[in-house]
């Protein structure tokens, strides 16, 4: 099998100042497309009929007007490709912000060093830490925010700093169980070497890009990368191919490392199979924004891949809007609203 991916919902590290950078576009999406190699030359050759037919050069960008005018066709085509093929697609979805919420949960609220291995891996540890970055990703202010991931991508390690945005955190949260758990955070923070730790347990893993130049933390496209790895480690891959990012190679060639998979960089305006990708790419990250803003993608094909194919990481209120049907997650909604809604109401 071959491994494809490519991405839609780019902007870089997460910025904010006065407004957020990616506000224009707040969710991150990378598609990948496992591809029997036996039907590599089968797609290539629809593809390039499908270029053909329809006129257009390169990509098949949802933001092109041909593309557009004919996104119907184009989908069922594409969709074609994919069943007659026998090829998967594994797609993550990432919530900006939620990425940034859940950091601070991590390092802020319930640190992996605060607790034993067995007990922060649990079921009703997870289900823990998810309601509390709803609750920081639904009340805690965007300046705060800023400060947190500003902070988490400068690989400082300023424990001042750390210590002070917990305060800050205390502070912002008007819920008693999230002020004493960050109190303990700080307690730990306060007596690391009393407690064996260093400093590099009490902030995350930084990834490099730009040559090394800048570091980044809080990366939801590192994050889905080594979701979509994991989903595929019981499938033997024989090259993992990924649309060409200038400034993320490295940190994307050190997480595939670390997976024990290569991989290797592709130009997607040349690339047949990396078109296939990129238009599902494109059109699934639209397709969500859709439904989360009015519930409906307009698209069959669409919903059905949403509902099959689709990793969302979000807050429980977007999850629930985007699959209505999984009675868990509302379970895990209810969850939430009474431990912090009811309780404190």
């Amino acid at each position: 099998m071959l491994l494809i991916l490519d991405e839609s919902g780019r902007t870089g590290t997460q910025k904010y100042d006065l407004c957020w950078n990616f506000s224009k576009q707040p969710y991150f999406l990378l598609c990948g497309v496992l591809i029997p190699e036996n039907k590599v030359e089968v797609i290539e050759n629809k593809i390039n009929e499908l270029h053909a037919r329809y006129k257009i050069q390169g990509e098949f960008k949802s933001t092109k007007e041909t593309v557009k005018k004919n996104i119907n066709e184009l989908t069922e085509e594409f969709w074609n490709i994919i069943y007659s093929n026998e090829c998967k697609m594994l797609i993550e979805v990432v919530n900006k912000k939620f990425c940034i919420a859940m950091h601070i949960v991590n390092y802020c609220i319930i640190p992996y060093y605060d607790f034993p291995e067995e007990q922060y891996y649990s079921y009703d540890a997870g289900v823990l830490r998810r309601s509390f970055a709803n609750y920081i990703y639904d009340k805690i202010s965007d300046n705060l925010f800023g400060d947190f991931v500003e902070m988490f991508d400068s690989d400082k390690k300023d424990l001042d700093k750390l210590k002070s945005l917990c305060c800050r955190l205390i502070d912002e949260a008007d819920n008693t169980d999230i002020k004493e758990y960050v109190e303990d955070t700080l307690d730990s923070v306060n007596n690391y070497s009393e407690l064996g730790l260093s400093l590099r347990h009490l902030f995350p893993l930084v990834d490099y890009y730009k040559s090394g130049e800048s570091a980044v933390a809080v990366c939801p496209h590192i994050d889905s990368f080594n979701n979509i790895l994991s989903r595929t480690e019981s499938i033997s891959l024989s090259n993992v191919i990924h649309d060409k990012i200038n400034e993320l190679s490295v940190a994307l060639q050190q997480a595939a490392v670390q997976q024990n998979r290569e991989i290797e960089f592709g130009d997607s305006k040349k690339d047949a199979l990396l078109q296939l990708a990129d238009f599902w790419a494109g059109t699934t990250r639209e397709a969500v924004e859709k439904v989360l803003l009015n519930g409906e993608t307009g698209n069959n094909i669409i919903y059905d891949i949403i509902q099959h194919d689709l990793n969302f990481v979000s807050s429980f209120n977007e999850q629930v809007k985007l699959f209505p049907n999984n009675d868990m997650l509302l379970l895990w909604k209810n969850y939430y609203e009474d431990l912090f809604f009811c309780r404190n109401s």
